[in-house]
Formats: structure tokens, C-alpha cells, sequence
């Protein structure tokens, strides 16, 4: 129970993190272009679970960027599909495929503060029971 309870915690945390990168990111990514997938790098990780890189071509003022990622666009399932690509103007390199919305943002802080509640629960329940009871 203990280490469920910090798992929980953690994750709660990285959602609570990525929260304010999220909001700035999308605060400096406001202009929009389209975008194609161009490739979809698959691999292992370390724990044996599947990543999918993402990269996307996009232009901006004639100039071709390529945008490598984790995240994916909800518009672009194969490669050769067309996805707007938001970027930041002053820094055309900086740019996102995936642009959440306020309400997407603030759910995922919301359920982070769930999380870090609930861990911190499960684990001092896992202490009590290993040392108390």
C-alpha cells in the first residue's frame, strides 16, 4: 500500500507540474499554421512499453520547421495527415501539436491535486498498517 500511495502521489505531482509548462507554452504558441506528419518514430523503452515520436513538417513565413514530439495531434493519425501546428511568432521552432484548452488544463491540475491527496492517504494508511497494526 505504501508504494501504490507514492506512485499515486508522484504522478499527482507531475500533473501539478506540468501544468503551469503547459499554460506557458500555450501562452507563447499563439500563432497557427497547418501541418503534415510526416513520420512516426516507434520504439521501446526502458520498461519495455512502446513510445511513438511524432514529427511533423509546418512553414512559417516560407521557412520549413520540423517539430519532433511525444505528444500528438488528434488530427493526424497516419502519416501524410494535415494538423494545425500552433507556434510561437517570435521563435518559429518553438511550437506544440497539441494546443489544450483552458478547461483541459485546469482538469488535468484538478485531478494532479486528487492524485497527490490520495497518495498522501495511501501511504500514511500503508505506515499505519505496517508499523501500528
Amino acid at each position: 500500500m505504501i508504494i501504490a500511495g507514492f506512485m499515486v502521489f508522484v504522478i499527482g505531482v507531475i500533473f501539478i507540474i506540468s501544468y503551469p509548462i503547459n499554460k506557458r507554452k500555450n501562452a507563447r504558441c499563439t500563432g497557427q499554421t497547418q501541418g503534415m506528419l510526416v513520420e512516426i518514430r516507434r520504439r521501446y523503452g526502458s520498461k519495455g512499453r512502446r513510445k511513438s515520436m511524432h514529427v511533423y513538417s509546418y512553414s512559417v513565413n516560407g521557412i520549413e520547421y520540423m517539430l519532433k514530439t511525444l505528444d500528438y495531434s488528434p488530427q493526424a493519425d497516419r502519416v501524410g495527415d494535415v494538423c494545425p501546428i500552433w507556434y510561437n511568432p517570435a521563435k518559429p521552432e518553438d511550437a506544440q501539436a497539441f494546443h489544450g484548452t483552458d478547461k483541459y488544463l485546469r482538469t488535468l491540475l484538478i485531478i494532479g491535486i486528487v492524485m497527490v491527496l490520495l497518495g498522501m492517504f495511501l501511504t500514511c494508511l500503508g505506515f499505519v498498517q505496517q508499523f501500528i497494526l
